[in-house]
């Protein structure tokens, strides 16, 4: 589907879905970003869960070591935006366990984490145990960014000021009807407060398709997540666009690279597979249209 409206069979899918399989795919990125000297807080996140958690197979952390120049180019290319358009009020859609909330450089603006419960709880538990107390400028919403009164809810003490919203690592789990909800959800946001929804999860089928992973690692999670994720790539960019289009967005499309490739401290151990996709991909700024 690439109209911007669900079909009428959505909210039965989205019901009987739990997405709570999603937010176990997170410690890729962990492991990634760690791989990152200049990434704040990226390798105290992943001591604490190694400390808390069973430690996940060599092939997996292998892999997740392979991605690392990617999962750095998607987290910095993000930053450079936020920091770009100097965003004050910033909502972090299915945040994981992402370190941008507690790095110095955000803490003089309103920072939301949206995630599902046992996410946002584990998070809370985080933030106590590495940085002492949880900052001021940091908040939690427990909510399923599909569901718009949950969404809501972690916007109830922002003042009607422009905010940034931001995905990383979302929509290729999510179905076109899915997407199509998020972006309703995250237009209706937009509608009350201005701002902008930045994205760098513009996923191409041909990609998926190339992957070769040395570790051999499934990277679609196709088993853990008991649904094929195939389905949910674009055929290429002009398809993202026109998708986003009708959705009610205007889309500014940016290479995923510029202004941070001077930066990246992994992106020489990039295979040559996976630089060239890195070179390739891009990063989307919308605003509403009107």
């Amino acid at each position: 589907m690439e109209q911007g409206t669900p079909s009428t069979s959505y909210t039965d899918r989205m019901q009987t879905y739990d997405f709570k399989k999603v937010s176990a795919t997170a410690m890729g990125p962990v492991i990634g970003r760690a791989q990152v000297a200049d990434i704040p807080f990226a390798n105290e996140i992943l001591s604490y869960l190694q400390e808390r958690s069973q430690p996940p197979s060599e092939e997996f952390l292998t892999g997740a070591r392979e991605h690392a120049p990617f999962f750095e180019a998607r987290f910095k290319a993000v930053s450079r935006l936020l920091v770009e358009h100097r965003a004050t009020q910033v909502l972090e859609l299915a945040s994981g366990f992402s370190p941008r909330g507690f790095d110095p450089t955000f803490q003089g603006l309103t920072y939301v984490e949206v995630d599902l419960p046992g996410m946002i709880e584990q998070k809370r538990e985080m933030a106590i145990a590495i940085l002492g107390a949880i900052p001021a400028h940091l908040k939690f919403c427990c909510a399923s960014v599909l569901k718009r009164d949950e969404l809501m809810q972690g916007l109830t003490h922002l003042p009607k000021e422009p905010v940034a919203v931001t995905s990383e690592g979302l929509l290729r789990y999510l179905t076109f009807d899915e997407k199509a909800q998020l972006a309703a959800n995250v237009r209706h946001i937009l509608g009350i407060y201005g701002g902008m929804w930045i994205t760098p999860d513009i996923h191409l089928r041909k990609w998926a398709q190339e992957r070769k992973p040395r570790s051999g690692v499934d990277w679609n999670f196709s088993a853990q997540l008991g649904r094929d994720i195939n389905a949910n790539y674009f055929d290429d960019f002009g398809h993202a666009r026109s998708f986003f289009e009708s959705c009610g967005f205007q889309v500014e499309e940016r290479p995923l690279l510029e202004g941070i490739r001077q930066r990246l401290i992994s992106l020489p151990r990039a295979s040559q597979d996976l630089l060239t996709q890195l070179q390739e991909r891009r990063i989307y700024t919308m605003t509403m249209s009107h």
